[in-house]
C-alpha cells in the first residue's frame, strides 16, 4: 500500500499498487479512536485525482456515521 493523500486525524486515501485499487481510511470514534477503511469507486477515484480534497465530504459522513457504509468496509 502506498499513501497517496493524508489529512492527519481525519483521512488518508491509499492505493495497492499491485491491483490498482484505491482506498480511504477514516479516523472515527470519540472516546475510542479507530480506522475505517472503505475500498473507493470509480467515480470516486475520478473525484480525488481532479482534487485531493474531493474526498472530505465523504469522509465526513463516514466518520459521522460509519455503520451506514458496513457494506462498503474492507
Amino acid at each position: 500500500m502506498r499513501t497517496l493523500y493524508e489529512n492527519p486525524y481525519f483521512y488518508t486515501v491509499l492505493t495497492d499498487e499491485k491491483t490498482g485499487e484505491y482506498f480511504l481510511e477514516v479516523t472515527c470514534g470519540t472516546s475510542s479512536v479507530f480506522l475505517f477503511r472503505i475500498k473507493l469507486r470509480k467515480n470516486e477515484i475520478e473525484k480525488f485525482l481532479a482534487d485531493e480534497n474531493a474526498l472530505a465530504p465523504l469522509a465526513f459522513r463516514i466518520m459521522d456515521a460509519p455503520d451506514s457504509f458496513q457494506r462498503r468496509k474492507i
